[in-house]
C-alpha cells in the first residue's frame, strides 16, 4: 500500500499500524483526506481514507485490511463518543511487560480506542523514603511508564495513571514503614498530615511520566473507613463525613498540581445507604 497526502500528525501511527496490519501486501494507492466524515473504501481501483483523528485512521486501516478483497467497497462509520477507553489492570497477579502493553495498545488502536488507563495501585516508582512502595511487586520505573506514554502518543492514545488514594493499599500497608499511614490493613488513615504528604507524593510521582493531566484517584471500596486507627483517635464519626472531607482534600491537591481527577462512585452510595448497598432505591 502507498498512502498519499498524509501529514506528520498521522505518519508515525500509520507506519506502526502498517507493520501490524501488514498493509504493504496490498498493491494499491490510497488518498488520505482530513475531513469530518469517517470512511474508507476503494473505487475504480483507487483507495481513499477520510477522517480527522489519529484513532479514527487506525480504525479505518484495520477495516481496510479486513474487508478489502481486490474489489470496490466502502465502509462509513460515525463515532458516538469522543473517548473510547480501556482500563488495564497492572496490579493484580503479575505485571505485564512493556512490550506486552505496547502490543495491547496496537490492538486498541486497530479498534479505534484513544485512551488507556493503567491501573497501578503501588506499581509505580516513588521517592526513596517509601522504599517498600511496590517492593517485590515488579513496579514500573518512571522511565518505563514514560516509554508507554510515548508509544501511546504515537498511536493517538492518551495514557492515564489510575491509582488509589484511600483504599486498596494493602500491598504497601503490610510493611512496617507504612504503619503511620494505616487506618486498617487496606485503607489509608484519613485526617492525618503524614498521609496527606504521602498522597501528594503519590499524585506527583504517578502523574510525572505522562503527558495527560487526567488521573484516576480511586477512592473505592474503603467500607471500613472511620473504624480503624481514626476511631481510636477521633471517636466514631459518620463515614460519609470523613469520606467527603477526604475527597475534597484530594481534589484540592489535584487542583494545586494542575491535575484533572476521576474517581469511582460506589462509596458515595454505600455510605448514604442505610444498609451500605450500592444500588439501594
Amino acid at each position: 500500500m502507498k498512502i498519499t497526502n498524509l501529514s506528520e500528525k498521522y505518519l508515525t501511527s500509520y507506519n506502526m499500524m502498517s507493520d501490524m496490519l501488514e498493509l504493504q501486501k496490498f498493491d494499491i494507492e490510497m488518498l488520505f483526506t482530513e475531513e469530518d466524515q469517517m470512511c474508507v473504501g476503494v473505487k475504480g481501483g483507487k483507495g481513499y481514507i477520510k477522517c480527522k483523528e489519529i484513532h479514527h485512521m487506525n480504525r479505518l486501516l484495520a477495516l481496510f485490511a479486513e474487508y478489502y478483497k481486490g474489489e470496490d467497497f466502502e465502509i462509513s462509520e460515525k463515532s458516538s463518543f469522543k473517548t473510547l477507553s480501556v482500563m488495564l489492570d497492572l496490579s493484580f497477579n503479575g505485571p505485564i511487560s512493556i512490550e506486552g502493553i505496547k502490543e495491547y495498545m496496537r490492538y486498541m488502536a486497530a479498534m479505534g480506542y484513544n485512551q488507556l488507563q493503567l491501573y497501578l495501585e503501588d506499581m509505580y516508582e516513588m521517592p526513596e523514603k517509601y522504599k517498600h512502595f511496590g517492593y517485590m511487586r515488579g513496579r514500573y520505573s518512571t522511565e518505563e511508564l514514560k516509554e508507554i506514554d510515548d508509544y501511546g502518543y504515537d498511536l493517538g492514545i492518551e495514557v492515564i495513571p489510575s491509582i488509589q488514594t484511600l483504599g486498596h493499599m494493602s500491598h504497601y500497608l503490610r510493611w512496617r514503614e507504612a504503619a503511620p499511614y494505616r487506618e486498617t490493613a487496606a485503607i489509608l488513615k484519613p485526617g492525618d498530615e503524614q498521609v496527606d504528604e504521602l498522597i501528594r507524593d503519590m499524585l506527583v510521582w504517578a502523574s510525572k511520566p505522562f503527558r495527560s493531566k487526567r488521573i484516576h484517584v480511586g477512592l473505592d471500596e474503603a467500607r471500613q473507613l472511620g473504624l480503624g486507627a481514626s476511631l481510636a483517635r477521633d471517636g466514631y464519626r459518620d463515614p460519609i463525613d470523613i469520606f467527603l472531607e477526604h475527597i475534597n482534600k484530594v481534589a484540592k491537591m489535584c487542583d494545586e498540581l494542575g491535575l484533572k481527577p476521576m474517581m469511582w462512585n460506589d462509596l458515595v452510595f454505600c455510605f448514604c445507604s442505610k444498609n451500605h448497598t450500592k444500588y439501594a432505591p
